[in-house]
């Protein structure tokens, strides 16, 4: 093996280790639950995080952003190996979970389950992606100098 592919190799596993490192904190922290939200759950929690109550709305608002945090989690892992593992894939986590609070703010749910032009019923999980995605963009993007 010659010294630039040991590099790469030595470089390959600190990086997956900051990704294992992630993974291990939020499962001893129960981040990830096992199961999955139904259709009827999810529309129950989110109209419990839209209520008044704020005590209600913000256990709600907790219990919907951890269901979501796999996908924050999977959309910060592909956003850190496309822009080069250049910036800290915790920062990249943070920031994809502070898309899906975004989602479940903004979310109309008025709009809960109307069909959209390309045939998808709405829902906050269709939702949560475009905030997701964007928020990662943004970051990255007012992070650029470091990328």
């Amino acid at each position: 093996m010659d010294q630039k592919t040991t590099k790469s190799a030595i470089n390959h596993t600190q990086i997956n280790c900051e990704i294992v490192d992630c993974i291990e904190k939020m499962q001893s922290l129960k981040l990830f639950p096992k199961d999955v939200l139904t259709e009827s759950q999810e529309f129950a929690l989110l109209k419990e995080a839209k209520s008044d109550n704020s005590k209600v709305s913000q256990k709600a608002t907790d219990k919907l952003s951890r269901y979501f945090s796999k996908y924050a989690f999977k959309q910060a892992k592909i956003k850190f190996n496309s822009i080069g593992k250049k910036i800290n894939f915790e920062d990249l986590f943070a920031e994809a979970n502070i898309g899906i609070l975004i989602a479940i703010k903004n979310f109309k749910i008025e709009k809960w389950g109307t069909q959209q032009e390309d045939g998808i019923k709405l829902r906050l999980s269709t939702y949560a992606k475009y905030w997701v995605k964007n928020t990662l963009n943004d970051y990255c993007l007012k992070n650029s100098s470091s990328i």
